[in-house]
């Protein structure tokens, strides 16, 4: 979130709930909502009863998030600053450790057990973080809006009780986590986040720092890299060997698998129908089996080997996108 849209929403829930204008809030929501995936799904309506009923808190810097089972507050929004989640290594911790004085640095970070997730801007702390055996620090001076129990039945439960809902169901059918014990899985459910990509958007690039697991629950994800630009992650490959050649042998194979036969059917009938030009020095043959397209390149060079390989998947995935749109083919 940006400074300027933050100095606006604190401004505003700072103010006593008549004070709040509709029209500044309705200003508001346009460039809030987009930053809180978790609550992307509300309607404009409930987002302007939370608006015009939140609170503000600021705390600072290593200081405890002092809110646990029993308080009247419901929910937390991150707006600056970040939050640390610590899991006790005991089952139940019903005290704090001590800090010495109101004001004063919590010294030894570690006395609160493993950190398993940190929550920055735009992030939800839900109910399900203020278990006995979790404690929230702060990693820096931080921004909170308050949803009030009251505030949070009256507008917010449906939509959060569905999205948590969702997410168990898929915990609890993924073979991934099959094994996982109910409290690992509770865990999980709170890191868990929704997020939608469209069509061609970066999801994450080669090189860049890992950010988290993803689950692909609809569509499709095309997976491509570049060994040229990462010698090191791909030493154990290439170390002592032609790259251009080793390419050359890693990419002329493909096997690409559809829902259906019939689908497998149509892309084949069309992608065929699309040859190489010749001046390419490519050849490219594609073979159909059940709902599988074996695809073999053949190349003198690398660059026209990737030129052609991306072409493919280009090609392929205008059509299943063609297909998606028009719904499945009739069997």
């Amino acid at each position: 979130m940006d400074s300027g849209t933050v100095r606006r929403i604190i401004s505003l829930i700072s103010e006593p709930p008549t004070d709040r204008c509709e029209k500044e809030i309705r200003e508001i929501l346009p460039l809030l909502i987009p930053k809180i995936f978790a609550l992307s799904g509300m309607s404009t309506d409930t987002w302007i009863d939370v608006l015009k009923h939140a609170k503000y808190r600021k705390l600072k810097k290593n200081k405890f998030l002092k809110n646990t089972i029993g308080c009247t507050d419901r929910l937390y929004i991150v707006l600056t600053g970040g939050l640390s989640v610590f899991l006790a290594m005991q089952q139940s911790v019903h005290v704090l450790p001590p800090i010495d004085g109101k004001d004063s640095q919590i010294r030894n970070i570690r006395q609160f057990g493993f950190k398993v997730d940190s929550l920055g801007p735009g992030k939800v702390v839900e109910e399900s973080y203020r278990l006995e055996n979790v404690h929230m620090i702060t990693d820096a001076d931080t921004d909170l809006m308050v949803i009030s129990k009251i505030l949070y039945e009256r507008t917010m439960q449906t939509h959060m009780e569905k999205d948590s809902d969702t997410k168990e169901l898929f915990i609890k059918t993924h073979p991934f986590f099959s094994t996982w014990t109910e409290d690992q899985q509770n865990h999980l459910r709170m890191a868990l986040v929704k997020k939608t990509y469209r069509n061609n958007q970066k999801i994450m690039i080669q090189g860049e720092p890992f950010s988290g697991l993803f689950f692909i629950t609809k569509g499709r994800a095309r997976l491509s890299a570049q060994p040229r630009n990462h010698p090191r992650q791909f030493e154990h490959v290439f170390e002592g060997k032609d790259m251009d050649k080793e390419l050359l042998e890693i990419i002329k194979d493909l096997t690409v698998t559809l829902p259906t036969e019939k689908e497998a059917e149509i892309v084949y009938r069309t992608l065929s129908v699309d040859k190489e030009p010749k001046r390419g020095g490519v050849t490219r043959n594609i073979c159909l089996e059940g709902s599988h397209l074996n695809v073999h390149f053949e190349a003198a060079e690398t660059k026209m080997m990737r030129v052609s390989v991306n072409n493919f998947f280009d090609h392929f995935n205008l059509v299943v996108q063609t297909m998606e749109q028009f719904g499945p083919p009739n069997s």
